[in-house]
């Protein structure tokens, strides 16, 4: 009883801090934070569209042809659409940063900047090259319907990514088995994006010798390129 009323009577007076401490965040945190802007990106692309994510699903199983879709439920120059391809950037940048720091890089401002301007770059040098491809050659009519192709894989993956790096932020102890896991999901992306632009430009009736053209700048040289500067960098 007697401490109880020393607390109560206690007329100390206790120091008080020169100025306010605040409270350290995780990057667990920030990581979150990041992935509900992406959920954002999704909500509003929905909000304008309905239709947005179940379109771009049945365009890239080929349910729906691409130019059925822009007529009927979504144009690629929509809002909607843009914010899908703006999660795609968010939800990239996530997985890359949670891939480069499984690889224990310490650099976390240089992280930070590798890894959401990676998917920037590649996805700006595959649209860039597949125009100037068509420039170069004079098939721009037969090239370009690869465009809208490419950026279906990348807002479709974009939604698909963001589940990962969800469940990757809420698991860090899982690193190798969602590496193992999200490794296969792009490799399978990856093949089915060459075989439709493929089946794209050979249905157009472009000649084999251009689709070689593509394979070299688009597909294996950022594959090189991006090893190359891993390996020095890390």
């Amino acid at each position: 009883m007697i401490p109880l009323i020393q607390f109560f009577v206690d007329s100390t007076v206790q120091e008080v801090p020169d100025q306010l401490l605040l409270r350290p965040y995780t990057q667990t945190t920030l990581l979150l934070a990041l992935g509900f802007i992406g959920l954002m990106f999704i909500g509003l692309s929905r909000m304008w569209n309905l239709n947005s994510v179940s379109t771009i699903f049945r365009v890239f199983f080929n349910s729906e042809s691409i130019e059925q879709a822009q007529k009927e439920n979504i144009r690629f120059t929509s809002i909607s659409f843009i914010m899908l391809l703006a999660n795609y950037v968010v939800s990239a940048g996530l997985i890359c940063w949670l891939w480069l720091t499984f690889f224990h890089i310490e650099d976390r401002d240089r992280l930070w900047l590798i890894a959401f301007a990676l998917p920037i770059l590649l996805a700006a040098f595959e649209i860039l090259g597949i125009w100037c491809i068509g420039l170069i050659s004079g098939e721009q009519k037969r090239i370009y319907p690869v465009i809208p192709n490419s950026l279906v894989v990348y807002a479709l993956g974009g939604v698909l990514l963001l589940v990962f790096a969800f469940v990757w932020i809420l698991n860090p102890t899982w690193n190798l088995p969602i590496s193992y896991v999200l490794s296969f999901q792009i490799g399978v992306f990856y093949l089915i994006r060459i075989v439709k632009n493929s089946a794209i430009v050979l249905k157009n009736g472009v000649p084999w010798y251009y689709l070689i053209l593509y394979f070299c700048t688009l597909e294996i040289l950022p594959l090189v390129v991006v090893y190359y500067y891993a390996l020095r960098n890390f």
